[in-house]
């Protein structure tokens, strides 16, 4: 089980010393079940986006730690990253989607909370690795 917390997955493994330390330590070690990221920052400013977790680099450090047929849940309250996430997720066919977890109250993050407090939809996403199939 690894958790990155909305303070870690807020920066970009790439870009944050301490995200990337969490993802790629023990490279292809493959120990982590599942890895829950609820509500990180979504850069919203076009000219951030760089920033955010999501891309090759994370989808890579992630196929790498998690067990095949592990997952990794995802929630947000931006849909336009929400989207964004989708599409990083739809271009890997070492990934497929499943249905999100079922989340009570008493599992819901402080921002999740918030947001929920005041009416936002929550965007929620899980994927399930797969083994790579190499082309020929």
């Amino acid at each position: 089980l690894l958790l990155l917390s909305p303070f870690l997955a807020a920066r970009n493994a790439a870009y944050d010393p301490l995200a990337r330390l969490v993802l790629r330590r023990d490279r292809e070690r493959r120990d982590a079940r599942v890895v829950y990221v609820f509500f990180p920052d979504p850069w919203p400013k076009k000219k951030h986006h760089s920033h955010r977790l999501f891309g090759p680099l994370f989808l890579n450090a992630l196929w790498k730690r998690l067990e095949i047929g592990g997952r990794l849940e995802f929630a947000t309250d931006h849909a336009e990253y929400f989207q964004a996430v989708e599409a990083c997720f739809a271009g890997d066919a070492r990934f497929e989607r499943v249905a999100p977890m079922e989340r009570g109250p008493d599992e819901w993050t402080e921002f999740e909370t918030l947001f929920r407090g005041q009416g936002l939809p929550i965007h929620a996403a899980a994927w399930r690795s797969r083994p790579q199939v190499l082309e020929v």
